[in-house]
């Protein structure tokens, strides 16, 4: 994957161009060309910056609103790993 330093990304950034950045696919529309129970899953790691990171959210966000219109079942999700004695965040923590 090509690093993303010094390129602007974020939630202004082009659907397509998030979907460059962080999975194998050309576009979007190659995404949502896929088989029924494909979702992407992304696990980001220390090695990925703040902008990779919220370009996998952003393909997550866009694919499982496509999908739940379409009527898919499989949903695309980010995977954090919580290292030990890390303090889970989130509304159920």
């Amino acid at each position: 994957m090509a690093s993303m330093e010094n390129q602007p990304l974020g939630m202004w950034a082009d659907i397509d161009e998030c979907v460059r950045k962080v999975t194998a696919f050309r576009s979007f529309a190659d995404l949502q060309d896929t088989q029924p129970h494909y979702a992407p899953s992304f696990y980001p790691s220390k090695a990925n910056s703040q902008m990779e990171v919220a370009a996998m959210e952003r393909v997550c966000v866009a694919f499982n609103a496509w999908a739940d219109r379409v009527g898919r079942v499989r949903r695309a999700q980010v995977y954090r790993v919580q290292a030990a004695g890390e303090q889970r965040r989130g509304p159920y923590a």
